[in-house]
């Protein structure tokens, strides 16, 4: 790693922010904060699901929203998070702990994108690294468990379709990155690995929901992506094809009661209720 944090051991991170979120009138400073944030970083995906989500993820939220940092320090650490021992933190393994290290890595992005919302200080070189590795993030994770139990929330796809949903209200963004992102997207609903039980298809509705409402792609694309789900091919295994039946089913239905209320995207509902009569749904 390319930084520095302030070496807090795991328990004196945990104790430091504790007693930080019971001052009520906490004020950060930049540096003081900064410097947290980097040992904040380094323990980012701990198995601990209190240190890692209540009080690492809870805190970097905070922060950004007051605005505690610069954004040079924001970039800072969106580098870190993006890079490979954060975001392809041992990609390719599947139910270990390894998997919080990346899922929350990348739910770091939609925080600073929302930042970079507020004054902008991304350029479009910074936009288009973003979008090149989360999709490729998307399209490399197979550690797709929701709630883990005593080690809590991975929901490493729910968290990446968060950060989608983010980066594509940029005004860098190109019809090519909705695009490939609608395809990474593809590939997790077709996967037949793991069925999507935690609200996962909502997550990924809200991103291509805001992917449509840019309006950046042709309408013949978007009906082409919702029909190609529906002719899912199956593999012959009614088990496994069901894994992925389940999924786009969830979807496309979740699709569906999402764009009804909304006069400018009915047009997408007929191809929805085709894709569902689709070949994968036929016994």
């Amino acid at each position: 790693m390319d930084y520095e944090g302030t070496n807090l051991s795991k328990l004196e991170l945990r104790d430091q922010l504790q007693l930080f979120q019971q001052q009520e009138s906490f004020s950060p400073s930049s540096d003081a904060t900064f410097q947290l944030a980097l040992s904040m970083m380094e323990h980012v995906g701990d198995p601990d699901p209190v240190l890692r989500d209540e009080l690492i993820y809870s805190t970097l939220q905070s922060w950004i929203i007051e605005g505690g940092f610069q954004p040079q320090q924001l970039r800072q650490l969106l580098s870190i998070a993006m890079d490979d021992a954060h975001l392809f933190y041992r990609i390719g393994e599947e139910k270990t702990n390894s998997v919080f290290v990346r899922s929350f890595s990348v739910l770091i992005l939609p925080l600073i994108l929302w930042a970079d919302r507020q004054v902008s200080f991304f350029d479009e070189s910074d936009i288009r690294m973003i979008v090149y590795k989360l999709t490729d993030y998307i399209s490399r994770e197979i550690d797709l468990r929701g709630y883990t139990g005593e080690t809590g929330w991975a929901h490493a796809v729910a968290h990446a379709a968060d950060a989608v949903e983010d980066v594509a209200q940029s005004m860098y963004i190109r019809p090519e990155d909705l695009r490939g992102f609608l395809e990474a997207f593809k590939s997790q609903l077709r996967q037949a690995q793991y069925t999507f039980i935690h609200e996962e298809d909502e997550r990924m509705v809200s991103a291509v929901v805001t992917l449509l409402n840019r309006n950046l792609l042709e309408d013949k694309e978007i009906r082409s992506w919702i029909a190609d789900l529906g002719d899912t091919s199956k593999v012959g295994d009614p088990p496994v094809d069901l894994v992925s039946m389940t999924n786009i089913k969830n979807f496309l239905r979740s699709l569906y009661f999402r764009l009804l209320p909304n006069e400018g995207m009915t047009r997408f509902i007929d191809p929805i209720l085709m894709a569902l009569n689709g070949k994968l749904f036929q016994s």
